[in-house]
């Protein structure tokens, strides 16, 4: 079942697997946050400077050097990154499991961004 919480901002997803980017961004949507999908660490790190979004929802990714460049832009533009993956993936400030679903995800960035804030 969706989340229903409101959700404001810029989410951009980085999701090489067009059915999980889906759902996500149907979530995030449905939510109210604005949502862009990527599947290129390069792109999204381009969308981060041009969008300011509130947070990058990162796909499972080993620890390459161009998702350590991601994390290190993120943390530099104040952007929340969140890694939907199991196990450890790298540094974020959110961690969600993937098997927890994508309603998971719109409650994990709920509870970072409250609407009442």
């Amino acid at each position: 079942m969706p989340s229903t919480s409101a959700l404001e901002g810029t989410v951009v997803i980085v999701q090489d697997e067009a059915d999980i980017a889906r759902r996500l961004e149907l979530a995030l949507s449905q939510a109210g946050a604005t949502v862009f999908v990527t599947s290129a660490i390069r792109e999204t790190v381009d969308l981060m400077w041009s969008l300011k979004p509130s947070a990058v929802l990162l796909d499972p990714v080993p620890d390459t050097v161009g998702a350590l460049f991601l994390a290190a832009q993120a943390k530099e533009q104040g952007i929340v990154l969140i890694h939907h993956a199991d196990g450890d993936q790298g540094p974020c400030d959110i961690r969600v499991a993937r098997t927890r679903g994508a309603s998971a995800v719109v409650d994990a960035l709920v509870a970072r961004f409250p609407a009442d804030a």
